[in-house]
């Protein structure tokens, strides 16, 4: 059978199949918000976890990934080892709090700490990375689907990559607009499985290749290429990263604002991983699933990901960068070197991994918008109908955003996605430290530290280095030219931004403390309202009021000057003179009397959960021993991780026995931390009195 026309029946048939499972999903769905957006709130751990692996192990993996480890060697796995310790470090000092606050998305977050302005502007400014992004995940559709179809090269109106990723983008819309998140894990389970098989069966068939039929051979004769080539630094961890690396970008300064972004947003129920975590059945398989998923994901992200751009490498060295992945599947399958049928069905495989990178980038974001822009602004009290309409239209929007950015797609997909990383980065950061760390913290000064540093790294990052050289014609010549060299990064977007965050903040007055209750422990939410005068009623008053109010207690916090005195008093200034009337703070009460009532619709949208965490609290769970032994444990699954990290690949074998061991101290270790499983509570039991046994 001809090559295109096999590829053609498997295309057809496995587009329909996306398309009957997305309509297949809706049946079984409520016809509600929480039905199309969250599928119920019925994601099992095995939903959660194959859903979020292949979101991450998508279009940047197979096509930008690879072809970064072929132009500059192992370098991935330098920001594999930032996964390493961001999920500790991200345990330590968020999981906790997400997990007793019940305010599961980062959105959420965001709404309850800083109000719905912050969230408004923060969407706003995410919108300047959408088209970008979408960008990069169309390339990877297009550059699949125009291999699979070498015919559509001889038309000429349209690239055939555009046209490819124009098609592979309406059948997503197709089965979305039907499913919606149901579609979009069931999918996504689907297309995890499909991944595995894309980046293993070509990978292995090298090996067979090229050791003439000895896996050992052929990995010996992949190292002897490099070797052979003057190449050797691309096989050393130590030697990717440098003014003199293979590939001079991945500078000191560029990894180190690279750790800061990855560790920072790794964990964190972001852009793309809230819409899961508030889908999730339950809160243990909320926090599990995430976990469990990063964990999965080193393997191809860490290992074979790095295998596989060496293999394809050594393989077929004339075949440049992000055509590298398909180029090489194009020529194990002209080549006969793999079955044709086996070919085509890795093409598929392929594609899958692109489509469900790009399905859950349309869902999530699509979920965000609804949620954090319609539902928190435009329609506060808006029915379940209405919420389905304002989701679909969305959708809508969000789909022809990307069929312009169709026609806007980079060179490089690894190094547009850094770019885009360095612009909402900043920000993020900013909101992330502020909102989970810092309790007096105002949305003015997130607002202003954020759109700062972000500004200045959308500065940089487009008109002086035109999003990594990716669109050179937005480079600004005289100011690239005058730019400082040792500033040409973005890293010194963040501590600018801080800086800034800190100096509003203490600039201005304190918020109240319903805005920090789910973020911190019982203890230290008292001590913050004692020092800012929050256990007492008040009114907030002008200068001029000064001399009629005479006898009563006044005292000023920043440019906020506070009445203080009896309540019924207090409240009958209030309605004399206009001035709001707060009431004195009561843990989990007093919130709804002064919140944005804006935020009720949007909490009704989170995790159930949060409703159970009314009369618990951060600090409250877990005994000491467990985050002592836990943390142990975590530091030594990074101490062996960094030994896996640096022996590989020249000595893969020592190196997957080392991450086997370590994945299975930091599962240990997070299980320990949370006290999640019997035996887990068992282990904490030796080392304390105090015996504890939740029923979770």
């Amino acid at each position: 059978m001809d090559w295109n026309l096999l590829n053609l029946l498997m295309l057809v048939g496995y587009m329909g199949l996306l398309v009957y499972m997305g309509i297949l999903s809706e049946r079984g769905m409520a016809r509600s918000a929480s039905g199309y957006l969250l599928a119920n709130r019925t994601a099992t751990l095995p939903w959660i976890v194959m859903s979020i692996f292949a979101t991450g192990v998508g279009t940047l993996a197979y096509i930008g990934t690879v072809g970064m480890i072929s132009g500059g060697g192992v370098i991935d796995l330098w920001f594999e080892f930032f996964w390493c310790i961001g999920t500790p470090i991200m345990t330590l000092l968020f999981a906790r709090k997400l997990r007793t606050s019940g305010i599961i998305s980062f959105w959420d977050s965001l709404a309850f700490r800083y109000g719905p302005v912050t969230v408004l502007v923060y969407a706003s400014f995410l919108i300047v990375a959408v088209p970008f992004g979408f960008a990069q995940m169309l390339k990877g559709a297009g550059l699949t689907f125009s291999d699979m179809f070498p015919i559509l090269g001889n038309i000429g109106f349209i690239d055939p990559v555009v046209l490819g990723a124009l098609i592979v983008l309406a059948v997503i819309s197709i089965y979305l607009a039907f499913g919606g998140f149901k579609a979009c894990l069931v999918t996504d389970m689907m297309q995890g499985i499909l991944t595995w098989a894309a980046m293993i069966v070509p990978t292995v068939a090298i090996f067979l290749i090229l050791g003439e039929g000895s896996l050992v051979k052929g990995w010996h004769h992949i190292i002897s290429f490099f070797q052979t080539h003057q190449m050797g630094a691309y096989l050393e961890f130590s030697k990717v990263v440098g003014p003199t690396a293979p590939a001079h970008e991945y500078t000191y300064s560029f990894i180190s604002a690279m750790l800061i972004m990855n560790v920072l947003l790794i964990m964190l129920p972001g852009e793309f991983y809230g819409s899961r975590y508030m889908a999730a059945q339950n809160e243990r398989t909320a926090r599990q699933g995430p976990i469990l998923a990063l964990i999965l994901t080193t393997i191809p992200y860490g290992l074979m990901v790095n295998i596989t751009g060496l293999a394809f490498k050594a393989y077929a060295p004339e075949i440049p960068g992000d055509e590298l992945f398909t180029g090489t599947l194009e020529k194990l399958a002209t080549t006969h070197a793999i079955p044709m049928m086996a070919s085509s069905l890795l093409l598929i495989a392929l594609l899958a991994a692109v489509m469900g990178t790009l399905d859950s980038s349309l869902m999530a974001r699509m979920s965000n918008y609804v949620r954090g822009i319609y539902n928190l602004w435009l329609n506060p009290k808006a029915t379940q109908k209405q919420l389905l309409r304002a989701s679909r239209i969305i959708l809508l929007l969000l789909v022809l955003v990307a069929i312009i950015s169709a026609f806007i797609m980079p060179p490089s997909i690894w190094f547009l996605n850094l770019a885009i990383s360095a612009i909402v980065g900043p920000m993020s950061f900013v909101l992330i430290i502020g909102a989970f760390l810092v309790r007096r913290t105002t949305w003015q000064g997130a607002l202003a530290g954020g759109l700062t540093s972000s500004g200045l790294a959308l500065l940089f990052t487009a008109i002086l280095r035109g999003f990594n050289n990716q669109y050179p014609w937005m480079v600004w010549g005289t100011l690239q030219r005058a730019w400082p060299s040792w500033l040409h990064s973005q890293f010194f977007t963040y501590p600018i931004g801080i800086l800034i965050f800190f100096w509003v903040n203490h600039r201005l007055p304190p918020m109240r403390p319903e805005h920090i209750e789910r973020f911190f422990s019982a203890a230290k939410t008292a001590e913050y309202v004692q020092r800012f005068g929050f256990d007492r009623p008040y009114l907030v008053i002008t200068k001029d009021l000064l001399e009629e109010v005479k006898g009563f207690e006044i005292k000023s916090f920043g440019r906020e000057l506070r009445l203080y005195g009896p309540k019924e008093e207090l409240k009958g200034i209030a309605a004399k003179y206009g001035f709001k009337y707060y009431p004195p703070y009561k843990r989990y009460e007093s919130w709804r009397e002064v919140m944005d009532r804006r935020l009720l619709g949007m909490y009704s949208h989170g995790l159930d959960v949060a409703k159970q965490r009314e009369v618990e609290h951060t600090g409250e769970y877990e005994r000491r021993a467990a985050k002592v032994v836990g943390g142990v444990l975590m530091a030594s699954s990074i101490a062996i991780y960094f030994g896996m990290f640096w022996y590989f690949p020249l000595r893969w074998k020592i190196s997957m026995l080392l991450y086997l061991l370590g994945s299975g101290l930091m599962f240990c270790s997070l299980c320990i931390f949370f006290e999640d499983y019997k035996w887990a509570r068992r282990v904490v039991d030796l080392f304390t009195s105090e015996r504890r046994h939740p029923s979770r």
